[in-house]
């Protein structure tokens, strides 16, 4: 059986107010005409669609054949699943979907994982809210080429682990345009994951929620590039690195136990609005921090790592009100092999308020500037000429 449905059921009374609150900004973000497609894949070869109505226990689908389209009707309330071992092709992936036609998202509600993507290969996954899992929203394992696209996730909880999206032990991973409204630990939590994209995505908290962290990048990734998103008042906005050996693996534990740290990650083109620590760095190699707009953090970076290295932190913008910023870094041990290359840090307090700022962690290449204002736009770019280049780049920038 390759598809079959959690055993939670769905808490239909006591979720009926957060989803009429979420169901104007699932429509917003969802009911776009980008996704839409016809009955036929591409040649004109028809698609088999499996059709699942709101309430509706999801079917067994043996070995559904390249193409399939699965589809939930909405509005309404669809249950949480499982999908395992469904196998697409490049050409003909299978498809998660709101009907082709239907004019607002199915929302699949409740339940400790929305959606379990176990074992699977070229699956697209869009235009469906998850509202309200325990644990996590979805959850993709042991997987490769997966996508995931134009989804709400929101209201995770009240597991005090619960995660928006997780990804675990898979390669090749795209996820695009996807809003994140309130979780317990991670909005995005990636382990064991290679070759992955994420571009587009909203972090934003609600009360009631810990919405620890936005992004966390842990053991075993590698090649992780994230562009284009935003967090606003996230307590950690970037957790990138797995804590050093000491602090997982038991005395005289051999050296191969030890968690694997991320390798090579990219994270530009971001504005990271008002987080506590805007950028944690653990045991990592290969990191590269660019065109970052970071404004009224508490601390830019956080800092505790036995093996940091070729860390790169160029062409980003701080911006503060005065008093907002407690100081540049906090640096526990390990900041050595992290390089700072051209910033912009501007404030009104400056330069008087440098000494208590603290020192820049790592080693600068190039000289920090802290003028002029760069007039921030409302998307996060700099308007100002002399700021141009740094931060966020502006819609159309390349």
């Amino acid at each position: 059986m390759l598809m079959r449905v959690s055993m939670a059921e769905p808490r239909l009374r006591a979720w009926a107010g957060p989803i009429a609150c979420s169901l104007t900004a699932a429509f917003v973000l969802l009911d776009s005409p980008s996704a839409a497609q016809s009955p036929e894949a591409a040649g004109g070869v028809p698609r088999e669609v499996v059709q699942i109505a709101p309430g509706m226990v999801w079917p067994a689908v043996e070995a559904p054949p390249p193409g399939t389209m699965i589809e939930l009707a909405g509005p309404g309330v669809h249950l949480p699943a499982v999908l395992d071992g469904l196998r697409g092709t490049k050409d003909r992936p299978i498809v998660v979907r709101r009907s082709v036609g239907g004019t607002t998202a199915p929302f699949v509600v409740g339940g400790e994982t929305g959606l379990l993507i176990r074992n699977c290969e070229h699956l697209l996954v869009e235009e469906i809210a998850f509202i309200g899992a325990t644990r996590r929203a979805v959850r993709i394992e042991n997987c490769r080429n997966i996508a995931v696209r134009n989804v709400l996730v929101a209201r995770l909880g009240p597991d005090a682990d619960a995660d928006g999206i997780e990804i675990a032990d898979s390669t090749e991973i795209e996820l695009r345009t996807i809003r994140f409204d309130g979780w317990q630990d991670a909005g995005l939590e990636l382990t064991g994951v290679s070759g992955f994209g994420g571009s587009d995505l909203q972090f934003t908290p609600l009360t009631r929620h810990r919405n620890r962290t936005a992004i966390r990048v842990g053991a075993g990734c590698r090649d992780v590039r994230l562009s284009e998103f935003s967090t606003r008042s996230i307590p950690v906005a970037v957790d990138i690195g797995t804590p050093v050996a000491s602090d997982l693996t038991p005395p005289n534990a051999r050296p191969e136990t030890a968690p694997r740290s991320p390798r090579g990650v990219v994270v530009e083109r971001a504005r990271l609005d008002r987080p506590e620590i805007a950028v944690r760095l653990a045991d990592a190699e290969d990191v590269q921090l660019r065109r970052l707009t970071i404004t009224n953090p508490g601390t830019v970076f956080e800092i505790e790592a036995a093996d940091l290295r070729s860390a790169r932190f160029s062409e980003n913008l701080m911006v503060w009100d005065p008093g907002s910023m407690k100081a540049f870094a906090k640096v526990i041990r390990g900041d050595e092999d992290l390089e700072l290359g051209t910033n912009l840090w501007w404030s009104a307090e400056l330069p008087a308020a440098l000494p208590l700022l603290g020192d820049f962690p790592g080693r600068t290449s190039a000289p920090q500037r802290f003028s002029p204002d760069p007039r921030l736009a409302p998307q996060g770019h700099p308007t100002a000429d002399g700021a141009r280049g740094l931060g966020r780049p502006a819609p159309g920038e390349s």
